[in-house]
């Protein structure tokens, strides 16, 4: 059987599109679901929602004065990524983390500069892991910041690689478990909405 194309025709274009048109007059909810929710997700997903985070509280314990700590307190502290508190021990960082005053935990220990000197310093990076992707966010901020101008220069003195970035991860399971449930109605509800208007 050989097949024949049907050609192109602009009134049966404007046929449908009127056929369509007079749908929609005569049940405006097929316009809400084709223009109003895809217009609110803009506005949601655009305005409403931002994977930047801004003045991540942050405790700096600064177990060994030196230019090291005073480079990293100048970064954190002008930073408009972080809200740092500073600290002389690490305990005392902890703590605020523990009581959730802080979400990550930046330690200078005690024998950095010496330690700086031989080659394999190291810098302590706790981070409160409850929600991963969070987590991974303050540690490409906190790395990116090491390696601004002023802590940079302090960090490496003139050696390549002077200094590593050792980072933990806490997890509380259970309020991992817990954390996104706030997020579910919502998004159930849209769904639950979005199914009964399309049928």
């Amino acid at each position: 059987m050989s097949s024949t194309k049907t050609p192109f025709s602009f009134a049966r274009l404007l046929a449908l599109l009127w056929k369509e048109t007079l749908q929609i007059l005569r049940d405006p909810s097929v316009l809400l679901v084709a223009m109003g929710l895809p217009l609110i997700f803009i506005v949601i997903y655009g305005y409403g929602i931002s994977m930047d985070l801004e003045r991540i509280p942050v405790a700096v314990a600064i177990e060994e004065p030196g230019p090291a700590g005073d480079a990293i307190r100048g970064d954190f502290t002008h930073s408009p990524w972080f809200d740092p508190v500073f600290t002389t021990s690490r305990t005392e960082a902890e703590r605020l983390m523990a009581s959730h005053e802080v979400v990550a935990v930046l330690e200078i220990p005690a024998g950095f500069s010496r330690d700086m000197a031989r080659g394999d310093a190291q810098l302590g990076l706790t981070i409160n892991a409850v929600d991963a992707q969070t987590a991974t966010i303050i540690r490409t901020y906190v790395t990116g910041a090491l390696q601004t101008r002023g802590a940079s220069a302090a960090l490496t003195s003139g050696t390549s690689d002077a200094v590593t970035v050792t980072a933990w991860s806490w997890f509380n399971e259970g309020a991992g478990i817990l954390a996104p449930l706030h997020l579910y109605p919502p998004v159930g509800l849209t769904t639950i909405a979005t199914l009964l208007w399309a049928s």
